[in-house]
């Protein structure tokens, strides 16, 4: 026999869900859903309601969902990558300094000239994210969930980490390549910069970019610098550099990325960085990124949990290699 309380609540529930428009809560849906589903139970992927999960399993449903997608993970992309099967800390020597070579004469003594090294260290900071569908919405989605859920939990977990490589601040996340402090060398634009780049200020950055790192150069832009870069016209209304609009956007032969995740243009932002990027920083990962399907931890109450984790870390590695843009204060 069922108890008072739940009949009450099953009742208006079922109103809740079936109540036509001219049906409306005194204190609104918010505080009346608020009553109907408890922290846990809102949460939860379910086909009870159509932005939680309901859509996915109309009778005429397309099997393949439509998903908004994430931006490229561009520096991942270029950074180099290091994997390894355990998360200790994992030293990373590099060069700071070369020794050079000498003309030599005929019986005299040859003059030592030695190499200058450094360690960066590369941690395994963990990320997590999981989503909870109740196993209704499991059996009845038209097309195949667990794979969806794969998929977008890893998106999730690419764009954190990509926000991380740009402008982490190395507490429990990797530092990021535009951070101060990460040893970088900056070209400050020149005064009325504050917003926008102009010609002479990349000038001045890829001058200032050692010519060794040249050959393998790319530039990465937030979406708003590379905007100003690209609108930039002459006194006859013609773009200053035509070849930021090419399929493949360039810019001294060095391919041009939009880099999202980068500062936006701001008085003092770092949002412009040019170099050989896998030279540069680097990205280490521990070896172990899944999914899990955890069936039992919620069968109290009939759901699937989806979790998923990785441990990783990035941090710029060979700091001449790279040369940061910055926005004039003014």
């Amino acid at each position: 026999m069922f108890s008072t309380k739940f009949v009450d609540r099953d009742l208006v529930l079922w109103k809740y869900l079936t109540a036509s428009p001219m049906f409306e809560p005194r204190h609104g849906e918010d505080e009346l859903g608020s009553y109907l589903f408890d922290e846990r139970e809102q949460r939860v992927l379910s086909k009870a309601t159509t932005a939680a999960g309901g859509f996915l399993v109309s009778s005429d449903f397309d099997d393949q969902i439509t998903s908004a997608r994430r931006a490229r993970n561009v520096i991942a992309e270029l950074a180099r990558t290091i994997e390894t099967t355990h998360g200790r800390a994992l030293p990373l020597p590099t060069t700071t300094a070369h020794g050079s070579t000498t003309w030599t004469a005929e019986n005299a003594a040859v003059t030592a000239s030695d190499e200058t090294f450094a360690q960066v260290s590369l941690n395994a900071y963990k990320s997590s994210t999981k989503t909870i569908a109740s196993q209704e919405l499991v059996t009845d989605a038209e097309f195949p969930l667990d794979q969806y859920l794969g998929e977008e939990l890893g998106q999730r977990t690419a764009l954190l980490e990509e926000t991380a490589f740009a402008v982490g601040d190395g507490t429990g996340k990797p530092l990021g390549i535009t951070t101060a402090g990460n040893g970088v060398a900056t070209v400050t634009a020149a005064t009325g910069s504050a917003t926008g780049f102009k010609l002479a200020d990349v000038r001045s950055v890829w001058a200032a970019l050692p010519d060794s790192y040249k050959p393998d150069a790319s530039w990465l832009m937030s979406p708003s610098a590379l905007a100003s870069l690209a609108n930039l016209t002459d006194t006859a209304g013609a773009l200053v550099l035509p070849s930021l609009h090419a399929g493949t956007p360039t810019l001294y032969g060095a391919p041009v990325y939009s880099a999202p995740e980068l500062p936006a243009a701001a008085a003092n932002a770092r949002s412009v960085v040019v170099g050989d990027v896998s030279l540069g920083y680097a990205v280490r990962r521990v070896k172990g990124l899944g999914i899990k399907r955890q069936e039992e931890l919620h069968s109290d109450n009939d759901q699937v949990g989806y979790l998923l984790f990785s441990r990783v870390d990035g941090r710029v590695v060979l700091a001449d290699a790279l040369r940061i843009l910055v926005h004039s204060a003014t």
